[in-house]
C-alpha cells in the first residue's frame, strides 16, 4: 500500500468503519484468554503480544486459565490452572481482569479449590460476574475447549452458561458501509478500529480503500 493510502486509511478509521458498539477487557499478565463468545480469543486481541480484548456491549462470555510461577520444595514449577469461565455484562467503558498472585503450590492449590479474580471498570469500580470451573479429564493440552464450552452452555446446571441469542460476538463482517463510533474514548476508539480494520480480508480491505477514495472529504 502507497504512503498516502495508509494515511488516507488511517485517517479514516477515526471516524468510520463497520463495527458495533465495543470496548476493551485487559487481562492480568498471567491470565491466558483461550474462548471469547464462542470464538477463538486470539481473534480478540486488540494488538498482538498485549493481553487485551475487543468485547462488545453486552453479555460477555470468556473462558480463560490462569498460569504462573509458584515456589514448591524451595524451588519454582509453573502452576496452570483449570479453566475458568467468567459471563458479565460490559457497557462503554474499559474492564480489566485480576486475580491475587499466589506464591506457592499451597496457595495454587487453594486458589484452586476457590477461584478468587476482580472484575473493574475504568472508574475503578467492581463489576458484577458469574465464574465457574470447566472441568475435564485426560490430557490437557488435547482439549477441545470450543466444543467443551458449547456442551457446558446446554447444562441445565451451568451458572455461567450463556445462549447464541444472548452472547455478544465479536463480527467480520464484509460490509463496507461505515458508520460512526460513539460510546468511547479517542485512544480506545483507535484501538478498536485499527483491529477492526486488520481483521478485515485482503479483499475487504481494497474494497474499503476504494470506497475511501470515492467518499474522502476535502
Amino acid at each position: 500500500m502507497k504512503p498516502l493510502y495508509k494515511f488516507i486509511a488511517v485517517g479514516l478509521m477515526f471516524g468510520a468503519v463497520s463495527v458495533n458498539a465495543q470496548t476493551t477487557l485487559s487481562l492480568q499478565s498471567e491470565i491466558q484468554p483461550l474462548i471469547l463468545n464462542s470464538a477463538d480469543a486470539e481473534d480478540a486481541m486488540v494488538e498482538s503480544g498485549h493481553n487485551r480484548l475487543l468485547v462488545e456491549e453486552g453479555t460477555n462470555q470468556l473462558l480463560f486459565r490462569v498460569g504462573q510461577l509458584v515456589s514448591e520444595d524451595a524451588k519454582h514449577r509453573k502452576y496452570n490452572s483449570p479453566a475458568f469461565i467468567i459471563r458479565f455484562e460490559a457497557a462503554d467503558t474499559p474492564l480489566e481482569l485480576s486475580y491475587p498472585k499466589m506464591r506457592t503450590i499451597a496457595e495454587a492449590k487453594a486458589f484452586e479449590k476457590s477461584p478468587s479474580f476482580s472484575l473493574i471498570n475504568e472508574g475503578n469500580r467492581p463489576v458484577d460476574f458469574t465464574i465457574d470451573t470447566l472441568r475435564a479429564g485426560g490430557l490437557q493440552n488435547l482439549r477441545d475447549y470450543q466444543n467443551e464450552l458449547a456442551a457446558y452452555n446446554k447444562r441445565a446446571d451451568a451458572i455461567a452458561a450463556v445462549t447464541p441469542t444472548s452472547t455478544s460476538t465479536i463480527k467480520h463482517s464484509s460490509s463496507i458501509e461505515p458508520q460512526p463510533v460513539t460510546g468511547v474514548n479517542s485512544s480506545s476508539r483507535m484501538n478498536i478500529l485499527q483491529a477492526s480494520f486488520s481483521r478485515l480480508s485482503a479483499q475487504e480491505q481494497q474494497q474499503f480503500m476504494l470506497w475511501a477514495m470515492k467518499n474522502l472529504k476535502e
